[in-house]
């Protein structure tokens, strides 16, 4: 089942822009390229709605952004 999930994980990063040269976040890539896939389900009731799409793009987004200092 995990070579399955690595195969998948691979399919889906080579949709990555490759002028990237493998320099982006794959954890980030991956969860993008997920919600990519997501939205254009042939089944309107299983895409997320843009809110939903909005709210996961704002955490993928926080991930990225330093902690504030104390």
């Amino acid at each position: 089942m995990q070579a399955c999930v690595l195969q998948s994980e691979q399919m889906l990063l080579n949709l990555v822009d490759t002028n990237l040269s493998g320099d982006y976040n794959k954890k980030q890539a991956l969860k993008i390229l997920d919600l990519a896939m997501k939205s254009i389900n042939l089944s309107p009731t299983l895409r997320p709605t843009m809110s939903e799409i909005v709210s996961e793009l704002e955490q993928i987004s926080n991930l990225n952004t330093p902690s504030p200092s104390a």
